[in-house]
């Protein structure tokens, strides 16, 4: 039989232990603070980094928004990230994905300074990750372990993931890679679809700005926000 779970309410039990954690911090006169920067305008990165300033705020922590345009340069992202870095009072960078063309991923994930890597991108969280060391999680793979720990009626995991389970990966670095090949495989989809719309004949380039907003949103509400 079919079970349902409520991702939701899953979500606020953990905001309410985070919240309580974060006021302990608080009274021993540490605050948290997550800087996130976003390049460009895309519409679900906009919408991505709206929702973590939201649940931040939720918990107490201390949150900074830095935008910078399309046209930035990777050198430009670079020394913002290493401002960052370099900073104390900074806890947790987050560079939100996708980035325009002009910039290299992994060059910048390589830039972040691991002790600050709260995506768990970094090539030394992911090889702490796999050794069972102390380090950031990836929050959609150690997410959806939470909720089968939630759970205990869904133990099956996606096909892809119990093959990597089973030939000796950890369960949180298997959902990692198989988060990694979703994540290129949707790239890759949109790209191609955006050359599409750019190459085919009497093509106006696409969606508006305000309908490809609220098709991200509305995918947002179905599909993530939980």
């Amino acid at each position: 039989m079919a079970q349902r779970i409520d991702g939701k309410a899953v979500a606020a039990k953990l905001r309410q232990q985070m919240a309580g954690e974060v006021q302990e911090l608080a009274r021993q006169g540490v605050v948290p603070r997550l800087v996130v920067i976003i390049v460009g305008e895309d519409p679900a990165s906009q919408l991505y980094v709206r929702n973590k300033m939201k649940a931040c705020q939720e918990v107490g922590i201390d949150s900074q928004r830095i935008e910078m345009p399309e046209d930035t340069t990777q050198e430009a992202l670079l020394e913002q990230i290493d401002r960052l870095n370099q900073d104390p009072e900074t806890d947790g960078i987050l560079v939100q994905l996708p980035l325009p063309r002009q910039i290299d991923p992994q060059t910048v994930i390589d830039a972040i300074d691991p002790e600050k890597d709260v995506d768990a991108f970094h090539p030394l969280t992911v090889g702490r990750m796999e050794q069972g060391q102390p380090t950031f999680l990836p929050c959609t793979p150690a997410g959806i372990l939470e909720l089968l720990r939630e759970y205990p009626g869904t133990k099956e995991l996606p096909p892809e993931v119990a093959q990597r389970v089973a030939a000796g990966e950890t369960p949180l670095a298997a959902m990692r890679a198989f988060e990694l090949a979703q994540m290129r495989a949707q790239l890759a989809a949109k790209d191609a679809a955006q050359k599409n719309r750019q190459t085919a004949p009497g093509s106006a380039g696409g969606l508006g700005g305000k309908e490809r907003k609220d098709d991200f949103e509305a995918g947002f509400d179905a599909g993530f926000d939980f």
